[in-house]
């Protein structure tokens, strides 16, 4: 990095909720191109942002607020190529490298912006040289006041079902770089890699003449709780320790933000290639190809296969054909929608052999069976896009829908299944029978399709 870890330390993140949100919060928590930095909750301890520019507001409220109220050098993320002043514009979808070098750029940025005002400054104190200059007002650093805005990034506490978010005080604030009398100031990213990973640098120009909300909310988003079957066998010469079942969050292993795993693209047309690039979704760097290698490799060599990388245990036994994880909830769904970079994640050989099972698993960790895991794989992965090679024109019917779905308070998904288990359609046909939002019908047709649950 070409900035200090002691510099620019401090992140806020602006805007975010759900996989995003979880997402972000792993690449700072354990990363090891993020864990360098920390995550603050107020707008006045941060000197730097990450910013959903993909909120329900318009593009130009949004810019306005973040370069009038917040006043930070940010990083802007969203599937549009946005312009905005002092900002990196990160592209959706990203990877952690993509996200590193976005962070790199920003920084980039920053130095070369400071000396480019303190060689503004020092032409200024020359008395000696005949200059226009600038009215004092041009060269003064403004301040703003912060508006109240909801901040989802708060970290998340494991015994709590829903995110926590913190609103900043409004105290005075001065931006970080402010904007010269100079129209803009040319920065280039080192890396030639930057623009392939879609980061590009915004310089600052003159800031847009129009009025800017007071304040900007987060659309109101439903929270839905799906209860997942979790299956834990003890010894049978031991006695069941119910506390320690409490502790461990087994009983309780819920998903808080059943809302947002059907992610929240709009409805689009397969027909379009644009459209249809934006529907699929690039698995690279993920977790769900390696959990269906592990339980191929298990099955075929009928041998335990673990997932390598993760630093925590995802374990699969093809004995019992289920998983073994120390993962809580929310760090399995985490995972699950995160990048990871190139060699990161692999599969081994698992430290569980079919003799350790004669008295029962014993372990005090979630248990799942693995068509559960496929399934959930498939839907926090896809959030409501289309599997590479799957083609949502061809009709399949669903042969089976796991108990972890039952509990979904999301109608539209209860009707996805019952018309695909009686029924031999399209995704297309289902979406246009029902009359519901594509993210639904591509969304259970991803799980379906990683536990293998259909038939053409």
């Amino acid at each position: 990095m070409t900035v200090k870890y002691g510099k620019l330390s401090h992140v806020l993140l602006v805007g975010f909720e759900g996989s995003a949100l979880h997402t972000l919060q792993y690449f700072f928590e354990s990363h090891f191109g993020g864990n360098k930095y920390r995550i603050v909750n107020t707008l006045e301890h941060a000197e730097w942002v990450i910013f959903n520019a993909d909120q329900p507001q318009p593009k130009n409220v949004l810019q306005g607020y973040l370069e009038r109220k917040i006043c930070r050098p940010a990083i802007i993320i969203s599937i549009d190529n946005l312009d905005w002043n002092n900002t990196v514009s990160l592209l959706k979808p990203f990877s952690a490298d993509d996200l590193e070098k976005a962070i790199k750029a920003l920084f980039n940025l920053v130095r070369s912006t400071e000396k480019k005002s303190e060689k503004q400054q020092s032409l200024i104190d020359i008395p000696s040289i005949d200059l226009l200059s600038p009215e004092p007002a041009a060269i003064k650093v403004k301040s703003s006041n912060a508006a109240n805005l909801p901040l989802v990034a708060k970290k998340r506490k494991m015994d709590k079902n829903a995110p926590m978010s913190a609103k900043p005080k409004p105290p005075a604030l001065s931006p970080s770089v402010a904007p010269s009398s100079m129209n803009q100031i040319i920065s280039r990213v080192d890396s030639a890699d930057a623009s392939e990973s879609g980061v590009r640098v915004n310089v600052i120009s003159k800031l847009p003449e129009y009025d800017v909300l007071n304040s900007i909310t987060h659309a109101n988003v439903e929270t839905h709780v799906a209860l997942l079957p979790v299956i834990e066998k003890k010894k049978t010469h031991g006695p069941s320790n119910p506390d320690s079942s409490a502790a461990s969050g087994i009983d309780s292993f819920k998903i808080s933000t059943m809302a947002t795993v059907f992610g929240n693209l709009p409805e689009l047309d397969w027909t379009r290639e644009a459209d249809r690039r934006r529907l699929q979704i690039h698995s690279e760097g993920m977790l769900l190809p390696w959990i269906k290698k592990a339980v191929d490799e298990g099955r075929k060599q009928d041998t335990s296969f673990s997932i390598d990388g993760l630093h925590l245990r995802l374990e699969y036994l093809p004995w019992t054909d289920c998983f073994v994880t120390n993962l809580s909830e929310e760090v399995l769904y985490t995972v699950m929608t995160s990048r990871f970079g190139i060699g990161e994640l692999s599969i081994k050989r698992g430290g569980v052999l079919e003799e350790d099972l004669q008295d029962g698993l014993g372990f005090d960790e979630h248990v799942m069976t693995a068509q559960d895991l496929l399934w959930l794989a498939g839907l926090w992965t896809a959030q409501g896009r289309i599997l590479p090679g799957d083609d949502p024109t061809r009709a399949r019917r669903l042969k089976h829908a796991p108990d972890c779905l039952k509990n979904i308070e999301i109608p539209e998904v209860h009707a996805v299944i019952d018309l695909w288990q009686t029924h031999l359609m399209s995704a297309f046909q289902v979406i246009s029978e029902l009359n519901i939002p594509q993210r639904y019908v591509f969304g259970l047709m991803a799980a379906a399709t990683t536990a293998m649950q259909f038939e053409y």
